[in-house]
């Protein structure tokens, strides 16, 4: 009630001034068309209740300044960089200029007739309450063209209805448009005409032969020129002007009958000059904006999308449809359920999976199919390749030799094991149960998994014992190994807590021996660093070791006493596979050892 030519003008702006920006944010984020048209209905109420001389204060103002203490908190992100970057281009802009935006953008992709009647309601109410303002910011942006391509009668929406919103929108421009001219001719024809100078490069019959490098950075110049700057032109003039057309002739432009390799090294140069000048930062450069204008190019080519975009989405749980390119921020929840009658897929009813709006059937296929069809993995122990390879050796008299060739070759036991006799692509054998991780802590340690002991992920995980002294790792591998090399990886997260002292033992599962053991040694330094060491052959040993153990017996790089590794691999002379499921015998074995 206070926007009414309020007698607390102060107090009308204060709430006006939290209201209307919450109310855009609650529309933009929202999905249900219901919340969207209550927004959208709101905003325009609270401006059709405001004089002029407050709705130019109130769009005058920050769209985020004016927000209280907690809001600002809440709304602040302090984890990612592109949403803190969001952030602050959001707080930069007045309001009346994220009124403009959202509108530009409603107008041009919004199929509902009872919303397009609203922001053409918000228009009129703007416009003849503070044209000189609104005017000028609606002409960059799109927001007038929209308006008269409405009262000229083009079709807005199949479901809306033509007469309404012709009505409103000739009403519009007879009131408040007919003295202004509505042609951006400024900045649009500047850059129409560095958009034609790139097109006419390529133009058969005008150039005849393949620009130069200089001819190309000189035309791309002209139009890299304005995106130095985030206000220098608005997404709306960079449509009209052919920019997006121009860009795709420079990237793609060819004669029709050349070969597609001698295509290849003209169409990579070009992409190098264009990229050289979009990566350029604008303060290098001389100018004000820290940004490159890739950046900002990309930012206006996403409105440009948004506004043309048409993203249908209908949902048996929400009512109504969407079709805003917000849409693609939200990832979808499905839930599972396995079909009547089905009985060789492993049943996940219940369970529930989150997916990108753009991922397609065939990739949700792939991914269930994984996920509910038996792997090579889940077949029991005697069934499995690698199991009657091996024992098909023992009873032939052979072994298998795994011989190293470098760090995390794929010629170790772990790589063998987890390929199931290199004949799968690779799984962790400690995440599948075909081999045992126990380590000093018991069934979990502080930082990562007990699997991520034998991980071969490109980056290593954290993954660390507790600091308590003589700290352990132990591996039941399942197959028996006589030992002649093995690698250890050092985690990440503590980068000076590498091995120095410990022990590499083995067991037949009575016992710990040592194998080798290691007094200030300094091979591993850096998180990720890896090393190989040789593993001296054990004096009568012809059976090998089935469990293997990595024994800290002093203190690390750091001079503590936690345990950090994220990666293990062992090569030797391979003797036998047990018939038992890797990690009972373990238990006793760690029961024994504590």
């Amino acid at each position: 009630a206070g926007c009414v030519e309020p007698p607390n003008e102060e107090q009308a702006l204060k709430c006006g001034s939290i209201v209307l920006p919450l109310l855009v944010r609650a529309y933009e984020s929202a999905v249900q068309p219901s919340v969207r048209k209550g927004a959208l209905a709101l905003m325009s109420r609270l401006v059709s209740l405001c004089s002029p001389s407050l709705l130019h204060m109130l769009v005058s103002r920050s769209a985020y300044g004016s927000q209280p203490e907690e809001v600002r908190a809440k709304a602040s992100p302090s984890k990612s960089p592109s949403k803190l970057r969001k952030a602050l281009s959001y707080c930069a802009k007045e309001f009346s200029q994220v009124l403009v935006d959202l509108l530009a953008t409603l107008l041009a992709s919004e199929q509902d007739s009872t919303i397009l009647l609203l922001a053409l309601g918000i228009v009129r109410e703007a416009m003849s309450k503070d044209a000189a303002h609104f005017f000028p910011r609606m002409l960059r942006q799109g927001v007038i063209s929209h308006v008269e391509a409405l009262a000229a009668g083009a079709p807005a929406s199949p479901t809306a209805t033509p007469s309404e919103l012709v009505l409103l929108a000739r009403a519009i421009v007879e009131q408040t448009l007919h003295e202004r001219a509505c042609t951006p001719a400024g900045t649009v024809g500047e850059l129409r005409a560095a958009a034609e100078a790139v097109v006419r490069l390529f133009l058969p019959g005008v150039n005849g032969r393949e620009p130069t490098e200089s001819e190309q950075r000189e035309a791309v110049a002209g139009l890299v020129r304005f995106l130095e700057e985030e206000e220098a032109v608005s997404p709306f003039e960079l449509e009209m002007a052919g920019v997006v057309d121009a860009l795709l002739v420079f990237l793609l432009a060819h004669e029709s009958g050349q070969a597609s390799l001698a295509l290849r090294d003209p169409l990579v140069a070009r992409r190098r000059v264009l990229l050289a000048a979009l990566l350029t930062c604008g303060e290098c450069a001389g100018g004000d904006s820290p940004e490159a204008p890739a950046i900002i190019l990309a930012r206006k080519l996403q409105a440009i999308l948004a506004s043309v975009e048409r993203l249908p989405v209908y949902s048996h749980t929400l009512p109504g449809t969407g079709n805003s390119l917000e849409l693609l921020k939200r990832p979808l929840r499905v839930h599972l359920r396995r079909a009547p009658g089905e009985e060789e897929l492993l049943d996940l009813s219940g369970k529930a999976l989150k997916m990108e709006p753009l991922a397609t059937v065939s990739m949700l296929e792939d991914l269930l199919s994984r996920k509910v069809e038996p792997q090579w993995h889940d077949k029991e122990r005697a069934d499995l390749a690698f199991v009657k390879k091996l024992q098909a050796n023992e009873a032939a008299g052979t072994a298998l030799e795994l011989t190293h060739e470098r760090d995390f070759d794929e010629c170790g036991l772990v790589h063998w094991v987890g390929t199931n006799g290199l004949t799968q692509p690779w799984v962790n054998p400690g995440q599948l149960g075909l081999m045992a991780v126990s380590s000093s802590d018991g069934k979990s340690i502080p930082y990562g998994k007990l699997h991520d002991i034998l991980s071969r992920d490109a980056e290593p995980r954290n993954c660390h014992s507790k600091d308590r002294p003589n700290s352990w790792f132990a591996i039941d591998l399942g197959i028996w190994i006589a030992p002649t090399k093995y690698t250890l990886r050092h985690a990440r997260g503590y980068g000076k807590s590498a091995l120095r002292e410990w022990q590499l033992q083995g067991s037949r599962g009575v016992a710990w021996t040592t194998l080798r053991a290691h007094a200030h040694d300094e091979a591993l330094a850096e998180p990720g660093s890896t090393h190989t060491w040789d593993v001296p052959p054990t004096a009568g040993d012809t059976e090998g070791w089935r469990h293997l153990r990595v024994l800290q017996v002093g203190r690390n790089g750091a001079g503590k006493h936690y345990l950090s590794l994220s990666g293990f691999e062992v090569y030797g002379r391979v003797t036998r596979v047990t018939a038992d499921q890797p990690g009972r015998e373990m238990l006793r074995l760690d029961a024994a050892a504590r």
